[in-house]
C-alpha cells in the first residue's frame, strides 16, 4: 500500500492510545474555534488525541495554532516524537498540529498570559503535576477560554481529582472523566 493510500484510510480511531474518553469534546472545541485561536495539549504520547483534533480543524477549514506539548520522560508510556509524527503523517495532519519536545511546565513559558484559547491538560497524573500544570497553564488561557484535562475519575486517578478540587474548586464542570475550567471573560 502506498503511503497516498494509507493517509486517505488512517484515522486517530487506528492509532494507539486513550481518546473516547474526551472525543466528543474535542469535537466540541474544534467547532467552536475561530480563526486565529491558539490551542495547546499537554501530554500527547504517539498522538490519537491530537491527531483527532487536528483532523477536525482542518476538515472544518479552521486556521488554528495547535501545539502538542509532552518530554517523553515518563517510564509507563513507550511513545516517542517519531512515533507521534509517523502517526501525523499517516492521518494526514501534518501542518495542522505541531510537536514541542519539552517539560510541561517549562512549555508553558512559551505563550503569554491570556493568549490560549484552549488548554488540555493529560501529562502527569500526580497532585504535584497536576497543579503544577493547573499553575503553569492557567493564567495562558485567555478570557472565555477553557483549560481542561482528562482523568478526573476517584478510583483510577484521584491525585488529579485531589489537584483539580485544590486548584479549581468550584470553577469546573464535567463531561464525563473531562473536567472543565472556563476562564470568565
Amino acid at each position: 500500500m502506498s503511503d497516498e493510500a494509507e493517509v486517505e484510510t488512517y484515522t486517530w480511531k487506528d492509532v494507539p492510545g486513550w481518546t473516547e474518553s474526551f472525543a466528543d469534546f474535542y469535537k466540541q472545541i474544534a467547532a467552536g474555534a475561530v480563526d486565529g485561536d491558539r490551542f495547546v495539549e499537554v501530554g500527547t504520547h504517539v498522538g490519537k488525541s491530537a491527531i483527532l483534533m487536528a483532523s477536525c480543524l482542518r476538515d472544518a477549514g479552521k486556521k488554528v495554532s495547535f501545539d502538542a506539548i509532552d518530554s517523553y520522560s515518563s517510564p509507563h508510556f513507550d511513545g516517542s516524537p517519531k512515533m507521534w509524527k509517523h502517526y501525523v503523517k499517516l492521518c494526514g495532519v501534518e501542518g495542522f498540529v505541531n510537536l514541542r519536545v519539552v517539560d510541561m511546565v517549562e512549555g508553558a513559558a512559551a505563550y503569554p498570559d491570556g493568549s490560549l484559547a484552549f488548554v488540555f491538560l493529560d501529562a502527569d497524573h500526580s497532585k504535584d503535576g497536576t497543579v503544577a500544570a493547573i499553575r503553569a497553564y492557567l493564567p495562558k488561557v485567555r478570557p472565555g477560554g477553557i483549560l481542561a484535562g482528562d482523568d478526573y475519575d476517584i478510583f483510577q486517578f484521584p491525585h488529579v481529582v485531589e489537584a483539580v478540587q485544590q486548584e479549581l474548586a468550584g470553577r469546573v464542570e464535567f463531561q464525563g472523566r473531562t473536567f472543565i475550567c472556563r476562564v470568565p471573560a
